[in-house]
């Protein structure tokens, strides 16, 4: 990514796209250090890296999942020269390259909260996590977290957001990303602790990205918006004329807003993990 960035061509890269880039350098700097420090506790058997591992392949899972599912519903912009066979074969490879790596978090996912793995790692390595949060609540936990993180990154980026289906740009987009990244990270951090005021708001944030893509598609003067804030974004990053990408972004935000339905259902499956004990009677 560093290549190429700042590999002088003759169109080069905008500031601003530069500048996302090296953040997002960092970004992928931290996973592979959390990746390789997950790994060398595995090796020695820690309690922590099992828990660490199963949260790093259930995010594995769901973004590759996920992005392999896009991936093969989206349509991909035209080449010039290129027929639409070799656009399908690019799709295919595309959705595999995803999807072997959620199929290997899926399968970690199943390994490493066997009980025959759990008791290598000790006694105390139970089905649930420390403090007896459950391990989805974790994975969600982490999720939006890691979604808070990018919604930082894309407060410096020129893209567009979208609030309750109306697409936003210049400040009111940066200010939505700097709002959802706090958002998320607070809610983040308030599951780690099994905080019931987060369980409750972490729902609400789900259901207002469903919201969010329903509104999108349903509100009338969509592809007049759409237009607008893809006109918004550097040259470098718009698409060929003759592009129609609304059924993509449609596809996108349609099936974002099917997978925020499974974060809710863990929810509210694991209310019981939120309950604060009952006080003990003073003696």
């Amino acid at each position: 990514m560093l290549f190429t960035v700042f590999v002088p061509t003759p169109q080069p890269a905008p500031p601003l796209v530069k500048a996302v880039s090296v953040v997002m350098c960092f970004v992928l700097l931290a996973v592979a250090g959390w990746g390789i420090t997950t790994s060398v506790g595995l090796f020695r058997m820690r309690g922590w890296s099992r828990w660490s591992i199963l949260v790093f392949s259930g995010l594995l899972a769901f973004m590759g999942g996920s992005t392999a599912l896009l991936l093969s519903v989206v349509q991909l912009p035209p080449t010039p020269g290129a027929s639409e066979q070799i656009a399908g074969v690019v799709k295919i490879i595309a959705a595999v390259v995803y999807g072997i790596p959620a199929l290997i978090g899926a399968f970690w996912l199943y390994y490493f909260n066997t009980s025959r793995v759990r008791t290598q790692f000790g006694t105390g390595a139970v089905a649930d996590g420390p403090g007896g949060r459950p391990l989805s609540v974790s994975l969600i936990a982490w999720l939006l977290m890691f979604r808070g993180v990018i919604y930082v990154v894309g407060a410096f980026s020129p893209f567009p957001g979208m609030v309750f289906g109306l697409m936003l740009t210049g400040w009111p987009a940066r200010t939505s990303y700097v709002a959802l990244a706090a958002i998320e990270i607070a809610l983040g951090f308030g599951l780690l602790r099994l905080n019931p005021l987060s369980r409750v708001l972490a729902i609400g944030l789900f259901g207002y990205g469903i919201l969010n893509s329903v509104l999108f598609v349903v509100l009338p003067g969509h592809s007049e918006r759409l237009r607008t804030a893809i006109d918004s974004l550097p040259f470098t990053t718009r698409q060929p004329a003759g592009y129609d990408p609304f059924s993509s972004i449609t596809a996108s935000v349609l099936i974002g807003s099917l997978v925020s339905i499974v974060p809710i259902w863990f929810l509210i499956a694991s209310r019981h993990a939120f309950a604060k004990p009952p006080a003990l009677p003073e003696s």
